[in-house]
């Protein structure tokens, strides 16, 4: 699978700083947006968010403080790290922005190597809890918003793991999303669609069925959500490189390395 370009959404309202990070960050490969305030950055991930946000402190209208009051609030944008540039190091700003949930601040004139250490390190922290969350098949615990909402999701996977009709749809009403934008989200986050996020979901549950239980193949193949246990069989052994009746026989498993950090 190629590696997907990471979107950084700029927003300043001085357009030769939004020229400067868009040549610095092209450099490293990253597909640049830029708006000049607030509210367009806002309308513009609508149609598309970003992996990470970098914002100026001093906008027009509503501030850099208050944008990241609103980008915290929105089910859509609510995991995205955003980086805060300012003029001033001041500590009372400081204070302000990481109560509302920015991740980082950097002082103008800033460091192009530093700014950009601390891009891959944004993202690569929620791949890493992205990745942890999807590890296992049982719900995660934590407070991080990422973790709350696959915690969430994976509680209604489990609750209706023996239904084959369950449909993503219905998880959106729950976690107030339309289908569209949930799947948006979990493609964004795990690089795949949410069915297939789903049916691995039900082959790591199987997996653990096969490791600890007594059924039979065919009655865990059911209790996951599968109608046909040649369908199930194809599917786990494409997965896992082996058939489930292999893997119930096995005291090792093959390293999942899809969930590798």
């Amino acid at each position: 699978m190629p590696i997907m370009k990471r979107r950084i959404l700029v927003v300043d309202d001085s357009r030769d700083l939004r020229y400067t990070l868009e040549a610095l960050l092209e450099n490293y490969h990253f597909k640049i947006d830029s708006v000049d305030s607030a509210e367009s950055a806002m309308k513009k991930m609508t149609k598309e968010v970003p992996d990470l946000i970098i914002s100026d402190i001093m906008l027009p209208n509503k501030d850099g403080i208050e944008f990241v009051r609103d980008v915290r609030v929105n089910d859509d944008t609510m995991h995205v790290p955003v980086i805060l540039l300012t003029a001033k190091n001041e500590k009372a700003i400081k204070l302000a922005g990481y109560e509302v949930g920015a991740n980082h601040f950097l002082t103008k004139p800033y460091d192009s190597d530093e700014l950009v250490s601390i891009i891959n390190s944004c993202i690569s922290n929620v791949n890493r809890v992205t990745r942890s969350v999807l590890s296992r098949p049982t719900s995660p615990k934590g407070e991080n918003r990422t973790i709350r909402f696959f915690k969430a999701m994976n509680e209604l996977i489990e609750k209706n793991i023996n239904n084959p009709d369950f449909h993503y749809s219905d998880i959106a009403k729950s976690v107030n999303l339309s289908p569209s934008a949930l799947q948006k989200k979990v493609l964004r986050l795990t690089g795949k669609p949410i069915s297939q996020y789903m049916r691995e979901y039900r082959l790591k549950v199987s997996k653990v069925m096969l490791e600890n239980d007594h059924y039979s193949i065919s009655e865990i193949s059911k209790r996951v959500g599968f109608n046909s246990l040649s369908y199930y069989s194809r599917t786990f052994h494409d997965y896992y490189g082996i058939t489930p009746r292999q893997a119930r026989n096995r005291q090792q498993y093959m390293t999942d390395d899809i969930y590798q950090l």
